[in-house]
């Protein structure tokens, strides 16, 4: 779903894989659940995430950088943004539209905290300086990528 976080599915996964154990832990525990074994001519292999994959680009359209936050949001380290050699993680953001005349990266207001992305703006709805607390964005400030 639109809405779903890193969070809310891992939520999901953990309920489907409980259902998934009590409707066949009767079969495993007895040796006759069905096994198929993987046929690895057609298995993929997938990197480690490092903490690189949270790094926002603001040239992204708003609705990629929605996506990023909400996919490594709690209980995940955390999309991020720089300024002034300090890290900003974003926790949650909206994506909102418009065609903006600013830089990506560029603070539009401060309360709210509106960033303009590659097409778009980012509103950011929590966020927290990595260091912690720190010193509040303006207009016009520009986060780093």
């Amino acid at each position: 779903l639109f809405e779903d976080t890193a969070r809310t599915v891992s939520r999901k996964v953990a309920e489907a894989s409980c259902l998934l154990v009590e409707r066949n832990i009767a079969a495993i525990a007895g040796g006759t659940a069905p096994r198929t074994p993987q046929d690895e001519r057609k298995a993929t292999t997938f990197g480690r995430r490092t903490p690189a994959d949270g790094l926002v680009s603001w040239s992204w359209d708003a609705i990629r950088i929605y996506n990023l936050v909400r996919a490594v949001t709690h209980p995940f380290p955390g999309a991020f943004t720089s300024f002034k050699g300090r890290t900003l993680l974003l926790w949650s953001v909206l994506p909102e539209g418009g065609d903006e005349q600013a830089a990506p990266g560029t603070v539009l207001s401060s309360a709210p905290l509106v960033v303009a992305a590659g097409r778009g703006r980012i509103q950011v709805l929590h966020s927290e300086w990595a260091e912690g607390p720190g010193q509040a964005l303006a207009a016009g400030d520009v986060l780093e990528s």
